[in-house]
Formats: C-alpha cells, structure tokens, sequence
C-alpha cells in the first residue's frame, strides 16, 4: 500500500525549523517524491538536509549576521586592550583646554558647559559607536548615508534609554558593603560596554542593516 502522508514529526520541521522561512516548493517536491514510494526513513533525510541546507545558504546570504557579532564583541575588547580607542584625546589637552576656559572667565557660562558636554558624552559616541558603526558598513559593503544615519539615530535612542536605568543605587551598594574594588570595575563595564559601546553599537548596526532587504534563499531538493 503506498504511503500518501510523510511522519508527521518531520512535516512538521520541514514547515518550521527552516531558516530564512518555510520553502513551499521543496515541501511539495519532497511530497511528491514521498508518494512515490519513497521511505519515511529517506524523508526524514531529506528533511534534516535541508534543515542544515536553509542554515548555510542563511550565513551565505547573509553573512553580515556573524560578522556583526564578532566585529561588536573585538571592538569592545578593543577598548581595553587598545587604551586609544577608549579616549583617543590625551588627557594633556583636556587640561589645558579646562585651563585655558577658566583663565579667561569661560567657567560656568554655558560654552563651558557645552564643551564640557561635549567630550563627556558626544566624542566617546563618535568613537564608541559611529566610528565602528561606519566601518561596519564599508567592511559589509553597505555604507551609504542614510543607513549610517538610521544607525546612529538608533544608538542615540538606546543611549537616552539605558541612561534613565537607576544603576547608581546598585553602585552605592556595593560600596557600602566594602566592595570599593568591585564597585569601580563593575561600573566601568557597565559604562563603557553596556552605555558606551556595546548595546548602542549592536543596536546602530541592526537598525542600518534593516535598510537592506535581503532575498530569502531558494532551496532545491536534490
């Protein structure tokens, strides 16, 4: 007697353990085939080989999906392995340049805070996020304007959201409770790879990669 269903198990992964999206074409070859008086053990086969097929035609198609992980996690690293990059301005200048404002009565006018502002928070984005952020994009061959752009408005919202989480109070515990060592390496991570550089970093790269529509793979059964 022939066979009209195929084990329900692997129908059923066939529909959705697929990566990039269930292949309609493929299920109904593979059904086909099936009723030809193929076995369940042949189905199953074809089933799982596919699965793996979807999975590597996805990272051939897309291969940005890894490396968007790898490129975030060494730039992160990079930050404390390459001191420049964690503050690529010598802190001489700064020094001269808080001299030079108070010397000539800038102290407490709103250019000082302005500037003040600006190298507290605005250079570290620039160099945190925008600049690898823009060397992302060169090295997957999508720079252009207005993904750069939708990337960076993407990691200032993330920004504004992580800086309104009440970390502070979690520090202060810490610190009264004679954990001084853990209190300053605890807020350093959380400062400079959560607020600073990963989390707004991993947000800007998937928010410009989502100004590219990429084609779902074509599976074909063999």
């Amino acid at each position: 007697m022939t066979k009209s269903k195929p084990p329900a198990l692997a129908a059923w992964m066939l529909e959705h353990m697929q990566w990039g999206g269930k292949n309609e074409a493929l299920a109904g070859d593979l059904l086909e085939e099936f009723q030809r008086r193929r076995s369940a053990s042949w189905y199953w086969r074809q089933v799982i080989g596919a699965i793996f097929a979807s999975l590597s035609n996805e990272v051939r198609a897309d291969w940005t999906m890894v490396w968007t992980v790898l490129f975030t996690v060494v730039w992160a690293y990079s930050l404390y392995a390459i001191p420049v990059l964690a503050w690529p301005v010598p802190m001489t200048i700064l020094f001269r340049l808080d001299h030079y404002l108070v010397a000539h009565g800038y102290y407490g006018t709103p250019v000082f805070h302005i500037i003040g502002y600006g190298f507290r928070y605005v250079m570290p984005f620039l160099f945190h996020v925008a600049a690898p952020l823009g060397i992302f994009l060169a090295g997957a061959g999508n720079l252009n304007l207005r993904a750069f752009t939708h990337g960076l408005c993407a990691a200032v919202v993330a920004t504004l959201c992580l800086r309104v989480i009440p970390f502070q109070p979690v520090l202060d515990y810490l610190s009264m409770h004679g954990l001084a060592m853990y209190w300053t390496q605890l807020w350093k991570w959380y400062e400079v790879m959560v607020m600073y550089q990963f989390i707004p970093l991993i947000v800007a790269i998937w928010a410009a990669r989502s100004r590219r529509k990429i084609a779902q793979p074509r599976i074909v059964a063999s």
